[in-house]
């Protein structure tokens, strides 16, 4: 008796071409969010660059990086790059 249910679930398990659609979607959200993870991180570089040459340029103290990347909600590209992250997790 066992070995019969077990025939029956063997039959009915789903082809990997059914999966097709899943892993495809599931890769491209993966490669998706890298991306997010890399715009979010050269958008801080290219903000820490900016500031750099901004505050060079008129002879102010240069602002650290942790600044510019964790405590900055007044530059858009930051906000960006933050929001695309955090709203695709």
């Amino acid at each position: 008796a066992i070995f019969q249910s077990t025939s029956i679930m063997l039959s009915t398990f789903p082809a990997p071409e059914d999966y097709a659609g899943t892993i495809k979607g599931t890769f491209l959200w993966m490669n998706m969010f890298m991306m997010f993870f890399i715009f979010q991180s050269f958008s801080k570089l290219y903000l820490y660059q900016v500031k750099t040459v901004e505050a060079k340029s008129k002879d102010k103290p240069i602002p650290p990086f942790p600044e510019i990347k964790y405590y900055n909600n007044k530059d858009a590209l930051a906000m960006l790059g933050d929001r695309l992250v955090g709203n695709t997790l």
